[in-house]
């Protein structure tokens, strides 16, 4: 089946405005689609996906997971190490960032949202007013971040996240530079004066007598903060745009707040901040009856799985009344994300929040854009009245 046949390419802005009737096509014509043009095998069925998922041995990470990797990240950065190092970062990172850690987060989430509200009235736009702001302080308490840098740290990462449409082996963003740079002299500030934050216990965290090398702990922290900053804001922005696009789920949530926490995990199955990643293929390997070559790249369609009507009735339909046992809006195996009961209490305090202060709040579509990135999908701006 040839490429235009299909007509997907993550590349494309077109696509990435709605993927959604692509990932259709190629779960019922092609569910392990060789996109030619970029030389890349997309995997879009749910049994497909989990198959890739939990043999970290078969399909690697270890190369890379994004589109225009950072090179600093390969190796070294939790997501891109295959087990056993894998296995050995996330338990190091696991000591540090307990659940007693991040449930302890919570009291300055809620008056951080309560402040944000407090400034808006009437319209805004709901990024760079409410997400925005509310990741960077959440970051900013974990890892000890001056409130002076909360905009410097955003609008880098709000740079380095856009990509051009064709952008295929493009070089890496320049900012992502200057975010290490900066998180390199935060670490050495730390082990001259350490203080309570997260970014000095990851400088003395030790696992079986081992701690993580000076270049893991800044590459780790950036990789952290550009995860939040990036997917925690855009998977917020989906979810308001979820309920104003299904004003009955959202009427459903507003009477029952109890139903927050589902309507978190029906969102990251419906649209998910994180589309896509890549793994790369150890061996000569088989996927549904598709021959990868050794060294071929796979881009594991999350956000396909999570519309598999094999695995979910009535995929495409949004329902926050849905019994989900499991999904792939964070992933799933070794690599599911590490930042998610975080990135969870965050949303659930927020929306606690954000729905009785905002009513029966209205997109304004005409003026919201889009996030241009073939690995995700997000707001820039997504503006509101309310």
């Amino acid at each position: 089946m040839s490429d235009s046949d299909i007509g997907y390419d993550p590349f494309l802005w077109n696509v990435q405005d709605n993927p959604y009737p692509y990932y259709q096509r190629m779960r019922e014509q092609a569910p392990v689609y060789h996109l030619a043009a970029r030389d890349l095998w997309v995997v879009t069925r749910w049994d497909d996906c989990m198959a890739v998922l939990t043999a970290p041995h078969q399909w690697s990470s270890a190369r890379g997971n994004f589109f225009n990797e950072l090179p600093q990240r390969i190796g070294v950065a939790m997501p891109n190490t295959d087990p056993p190092r894998h296995t050995e970062l996330r338990t190091m990172m696991d000591s540090v960032f307990s659940a007693e850690r991040i449930a302890g987060l919570e009291p300055m989430i809620r008056a951080t949202v309560r402040q944000l509200i407090g400034r808006v009235s009437g319209e805004c736009d709901f990024m760079s007013a409410i997400a925005s702001p509310l990741t960077a302080s959440i970051m900013g308490s974990l890892f000890g971040i001056p409130r002076s840098d909360f905009a410097q740290l955003g609008a880098w990462l709000a740079a380095a996240v856009h990509t051009r449409e064709s952008n295929q082996s493009g070089t890496p963003a320049p900012e992502f530079a200057l975010l290490f740079r900066y998180i390199a002299e935060m670490v050495s500030a730390r082990r001259a004066a350490p203080t309570e934050d997260a970014t000095t216990a990851l400088t003395t965290a030790e696992v079986a007598g081992a701690r993580l090398a000076n270049e893991e702990i800044i590459i780790g922290i950036g990789t952290i903060i550009a995860a939040a900053i990036q997917s925690m804001n855009m998977q917020l922005g989906n979810m308001l745009a979820a309920l104003a696009q299904h004003p009955e789920q959202r009427a459903l949530v507003r009477a029952e707040p109890s139903r927050i926490p589902a309507m978190i995990e029906e969102v990251a199955r419906w649209d998910p901040a994180i589309q896509c990643l890549l793994r790369s293929a150890t061996r000569e390997s088989e996927i549904a009856g598709v021959t990868i070559p050794a060294g071929g790249w796979l881009l594991v369609c999350f956000a396909a799985a999570n519309h598999d009507p094999a695995q979910f009735p009535a995929a495409e339909r949004f329902d926050i009344t849905r019994t989900l046992d499991r999904h792939l809006g964070f992933s799933w195996g070794p690599h599911q994300c590490f930042g998610r009961p975080l990135g969870r209490l965050a949303m659930r305090v927020a929306f606690e929040e954000l729905l009785p202060a905002l009513g029966e709040y209205q997109l304004v579509p005409e003026k919201a854009v889009r996030t241009r990135n073939p690995n995700m999908r997000g707001y820039q701006q997504l503006p509101i009245t309310f």
